[in-house]
C-alpha cells in the first residue's frame, strides 16, 4: 500500500499524545500540566487586535468547541464562554512577532473544568495562515473562509465546513469525523484513523484522502471530473459512471488527481 499507512499510523500517534493532557471522568475535564515555552509572555482572557499585526494564528484547545468566523473588516477577535472561569483557567495568548499563539489555560495548570464550558470563538480575516489543535471539541467554520494555509489536527472533534478555500489544506483526525461541502484547494491532504470523511470538491488539482478503517465519500466531484487512485486492503469502491485505466477510476474529464488509501474504509463516489 505504498507506505501510506505508516503515515496514518504516525499521524495517529501524534494525536493521541495530545491526550495526555486531559482525561474525562463524569462531567468534569481533568487538565494537566499544560505547559507552553515563553509562558511569562501569555495574557489571560479574550481580546482584540489589528488584524494587519497577524500573519499566523495557532490554536491549541483541549475540550470544548473550536467555531471559526471571517471577517471582512480589519480587526481579529478572540473569545471563550467564560462561567465564573478564573484568570489561571482562561485561554492565555501571546503574539509572537506576526504569529498569535492561543493556549487552553495558564502554563502549569492542573486541574478540572466542568465539561462544555470552554466553548472559543475566533474571528479572523482572510488569508491567514491558520492552525488548529484539538482533543476533544469540535471545529466548525462558518462559511465563507478563505486561508493561504490551513491545518487541522483533532483527536475526537468533528470538523465541519461549507464554501472552504485554502492554497493548502491539511487535516488529521483520529476519530472525529471530516465534513467539508465546496471545498476549493490545489492541494488536500486528509488522514483518519476511524474517522469517516465527506468530502465535497468544487475545485482541487491534487488530493491525498488517507484512512485505516474510516469510510471516505466524495459527495461532489469538480466539473472537470477527477482521476482517482484507491487502494485498500478490504474496502470497497461505491459508484457509478467511471471508466477504468489500469489502477485509476476516472470520473468526467479526470482532472484532479485524487490518491485514496484505506486498510478497511469504503470509497464512495456520489
Amino acid at each position: 500500500m505504498k507506505g501510506k499507512k505508516q503515515g496514518i499510523v504516525a499521524g495517529g500517534i501524534l494525536l493521541l499524545a495530545l491526550l495526555a493532557a486531559m482525561m474525562m471522568s463524569g462531567c468534569l475535564v481533568s487538565v494537566g500540566p499544560v505547559t507552553y515555552k515563553d509562558a511569562e509572555k501569555y495574557t489571560a482572557g479574550g481580546f482584540s487586535y489589528k488584524a494587519a499585526e497577524v500573519e499566523e494564528v495557532v490554536v491549541n484547545w483541549i475540550s470544548g468547541s473550536v467555531k471559526v468566523i471571517q471577517k471582512t473588516d480589519a480587526s481579529l477577535s478572540v473569545s471563550e464562554t467564560d462561567k465564573g472561569l478564573k484568570d489561571s483557567q482562561k485561554l492565555h495568548w501571546y503574539l509572537d512577532g506576526k504569529v498569535l499563539r492561543i493556549e487552553f489555560c495558564e502554563n502549569g495548570y492542573r486541574g478540572d473544568f466542568p465539561k462544555n464550558t470552554k466553548d472559543l470563538t475566533l474571528e479572523l480575516p482572510s488569508d491567514i495562515r491558520l492552525e488548529l489543535n484539538s482533543v476533544s471539541g469540535d471545529v466548525s467554520m462558518a462559511d465563507p473562509q478563505k486561508y493561504s494555509d490551513l491545518r487541522i489536527n483533532t483527536v475526537s472533534g468533528a470538523t465541519k465546513a461549507d464554501d472552504l478555500k485554502a492554497d493548502n489544506l491539511q487535516i488529521n483526525t483520529v476519530s472525529g469525523d471530516v465534513r467539508i461541502a465546496g471545498l476549493s484547494s490545489p492541494k488536500v491532504k486528509i488522514n483518519s484513523v476511524s474517522g469517516n470523511q465527506f468530502l465535497g470538491l468544487a475545485d482541487c488539482e491534487e488530493v491525498d484522502a488517507e484512512s485505516v478503517s474510516g469510510n471516505i465519500t466524495f459527495t461532489t466531484l469538480p466539473a472537470g471530473g477527477a482521476t482517482i487512485e484507491y487502494e485498500s486492503s478490504s474496502g470497497k469502491l461505491k459508484g457509478d459512471d467511471y471508466k477504468k485505466s489500469g489502477e485509476n477510476y476516472i470520473f468526467g474529464g479526470g482532472a484532479c488527481r485524487i490518491e485514496v488509501d484505506t486498510v478497511s474504509g469504503n470509497l464512495t463516489i456520489n
